[in-house]
């Protein structure tokens, strides 16, 4: 039997435009890759479950736009985030130079309270900015770093089976199972190096507006 109460945390995902965030999500949540997939407008909300060592964690994953005109909604959103996932596209020199802008935004917005993990996305394709010069770079920050690929699904899984794992377990709120309709869900066990990990096949998509976001009517995704 799984857990009474399960940990909710909230995952922002930041970046530069057409990195991947979004791909990276719908390829975990949904086990899909969509290559005409259209850029965030504003900020996107999906959930998923994720159990591991017989403990259920509910994943609040937060898709943000990387756009230049959206930036200012973005710390409202990693304000009280456990876990902050900077995303780069390993085929972009400019992508990875962006690193420190987002890393310096969440610094100011959280300081050491929440987990920052970078991830390395389209490791599928020819690449500009190698694996050791990424994790030089989260090494000199002392942040954690996962190469992945939206595209074929490789590494990420075990990406978020990672961040999960790290994810600071203090700063999480409780729900009780009687929160989380079990039916809505179809678990699915992974197989790992670690333990068995126990993914959700489907989430629960939905749409949270601060209302100054709604009054902007800025949050909705583009179609």
């Amino acid at each position: 039997m799984q857990s009474e109460a399960r940990q909710k945390q909230k995952l922002v995902f930041l970046g530069n435009s057409f990195v991947g965030k979004t791909s990276i999500i719908e390829r975990f949540v949904q086990n899909t890759f969509d290559p005409k997939s259209q850029p965030t407008v504003g900020i996107d909300f999906i959930s998923k479950n994720m159990t591991i060592d017989g403990k259920t964690m509910r994943l609040l994953l937060w898709d943000t736009a990387g756009q230049e005109r959206f930036h200012s909604l973005i710390p409202g959103y990693v304000r009280d985030a456990q876990c902050a996932v900077i995303v780069f596209d390993v085929t972009s020199r400019h992508s990875f130079e962006s690193l420190d802008r987002w890393f310096k935004e969440v610094k100011q917005t959280r300081g050491n309270e929440a987990l920052i993990v970078i991830l390395g996305n389209k490791i599928d394709a020819e690449r500009v900015v190698s694996a050791d010069e990424a994790r030089e770079y989260a090494i000199k920050k002392d942040i954690l770093y996962y190469e992945v690929s939206a595209k074929t699904g490789k590494g990420i899984e075990e990406a978020m089976e990672q961040i999960c794992l790290a994810l600071p377990t203090e700063h999480s709120l409780l729900i009780t199972q009687s929160q989380v309709n079990q039916s809505q869900f179809e678990q699915q066990t992974v197989a790992s190096n670690r333990k068995p990990v126990h993914l959700d096949q489907n989430g629960l998509k939905q749409f949270q507006q601060p209302a100054a976001v709604k009054n902007n009517q800025c949050c909705a995704k583009s179609q």
